[in-house]
């Protein structure tokens, strides 16, 4: 920075206007200035989070290990860097992912649900557990114990299926049938027009409905 330029001389910036690159430099840098200006009372950011080299290093082992379809490897990689860095959900993510890819959802429904208890609002968990495999061992597990009229664990897992997804209107559906089953109609109601607020045409739930308005 020259002489001129310090103390916010209000100098005239000289273009050279069929310089293209030199017009954009400093248009460049009359944004910048602008931007500083409207922003003078801001906090300084934040610096970026640094990633220790041991942890860089085993996400690099994840990449290569989930490229090659070697999901154990994967998994191996991110529990250790999830061990060195426990409160990074991304890391965290990663690990669910090769629990996901592996067939290990339980573990994978598990660890997503560990992240959306910290952060209900991340969307790459939320991504995650909108996968129709993790939705559909949770409401399969859920089913076999409403089968074996265990209704307390068919109920616990239907209901980590709707914190996980709680747009998913059918956990909200069996989620009905259970608390049915437990004798809690007013719950079993409001879980059917839930089911019918997310799927207005779910016939159903429809019936479910008109069936308890008769009994």
């Amino acid at each position: 920075m020259t002489g001129g330029e310090k103390g916010g001389s209000s100098k005239p910036v000289d273009i050279d206007l069929d310089d293209e690159e030199e017009t954009e430099e400093v248009y460049e840098r009359l944004s910048f200035v602008d931007l500083v200006a409207e922003d003078v009372s801001a906090k300084p950011s934040k610096e970026p989070k640094r990633i220790p080299a041991e942890v860089s290093g085993l996400l690099s082992q994840w990449l290569l290990a989930f490229s090659t379809g070697d999901y154990d490897g994967a998994i191996s990689a991110a529990a250790e860097a999830a061990r060195i860095l426990p409160d990074d959900l991304s890391v965290r993510c990663k690990l669910a992912t090769g629990y996901l890819m592996a067939g290990r959802y339980e573990e994978a429904a598990a660890t997503l649900e560990g992240v959306l208890e910290e952060d209900p609002a991340n969307e790459e968990a939320r991504g995650l557990a909108d996968s129709r495999e993790i939705l559909s061992y949770l409401v399969k597990v859920s089913r076999e114990a409403l089968k074996k009229r265990d209704f307390d664990t068919a109920l616990v897992h239907i209901e980590r299926t709707i914190r996980l997804t709680p747009t998913y209107a059918e956990a909200y559906l069996m989620r009905a049938i259970i608390r049915y089953q437990k004798g809690l109609k007013p719950e079993c109601l409001a879980d059917l027009k839930k089911t019918l607020e997310l799927e207005p045409g779910h016939s159903q739930a429809k019936r479910l409905i008109d069936e308890i308005g008769r009994a």
